[in-house]
């Protein structure tokens, strides 16, 4: 990616990289590269992003609905973290924002 490519693409975000090896990352697919480059794409990052955004609804459900049971609380996320529901929320986003 291109060092103007990456600048548009940190405006249109509306977040600078202080690293910008991530941004970078982020956007490489696992099929690119060769063995040498490998962890050096998007799945690793993926990975954490998924478990962060786990935490965040997890806590936010957690207080928002103390009387729900755990098994209350998974349907709950599971709900909210699904492939359907993120892609709506970002299409939204989207729309709005860039």
């Amino acid at each position: 990616m291109g060092e103007s490519l990456q600048g548009e693409l940190q405006e249109k975000i509306g977040y600078h990289f202080n690293n910008i090896e991530l941004l970078k990352r982020a956007l490489t697919h696992n099929s690119v590269g060769n063995e040498l480059d490998r962890g050096r794409n998007y799945v690793r990052l993926e990975w954490l992003g998924d478990a962060i955004l786990q935490h965040i609804i997890s806590a936010y459900l957690y207080t928002k609905y103390p009387e729900y049971n755990k098994y209350q609380l998974h349907s709950e996320r599971q709900e909210l973290v699904n492939n359907k529901k993120l892609n709506e929320i970002l299409q939204n986003w989207t729309s709005t924002n860039i």
